[in-house]
């Protein structure tokens, strides 16, 4: 129907242009025939899309790096991108605080990693935690308890 549509307005443009029609006449079959074809058409709002983009981008770096002794700054700088975006952008995809989310990969990845040979400690620092407070903190933030507790409690270890 909108093919039928658009051909029928092109077939009209081409009898005025044959029958001799002035300028301003074909100006303005013309610009309906693109009005016509506009309303057919799904735009991508551009800076929506660039932000998704951008965002994912970021979120690969962190997941790529999140060992390391992760900042805004040190994101922005190796990313090219502004740290207050950066802070902006991060805050509306992820719901949850940037230091929260660099965390929780870090427990993710102490899960994943210890075993009945290793100290908490060792896995915890290897996971990026620069200390065992923000550790046992960020833990207890994402699990409720203690790794220990949780580790015994779900049978992960035989501690």
């Amino acid at each position: 129907e909108q093919c039928a549509q658009v051909k029928s307005i092109l077939d009209d443009v081409i009898k005025l242009n044959d029958n001799g029609a002035n300028f301003l006449q074909l100006e303005g079959i013309i610009k309906y025939l693109l009005g016509t074809i506009v309303s057919y058409t799904e735009f991508i709002d551009d800076k929506t899309y660039h932000s998704y983009d951008t965002a994912k981008e970021v979120l690969m770096f962190i997941n790529d790096n999140f060992k390391e002794q992760l900042t805004l700054d040190k994101i922005s700088e190796n990313l090219g991108y502004n740290k207050h975006y950066i802070s902006h952008l991060l805050a509306k995809v992820l719901s949850q605080p940037f230091n929260d989310y660099i965390n929780g990969l870090r427990v993710e990845y102490f899960l994943n990693n210890i075993d009945d040979l290793s100290h908490i400690g060792e896995v915890a620092f290897e996971s990026g935690f620069q200390s065992l407070a923000t550790f046992y903190r960020a833990f207890d933030k994402v699990y409720g308890c203690s790794p220990k507790k949780y580790i015994k409690t779900n049978r992960l270890l035989t501690l």
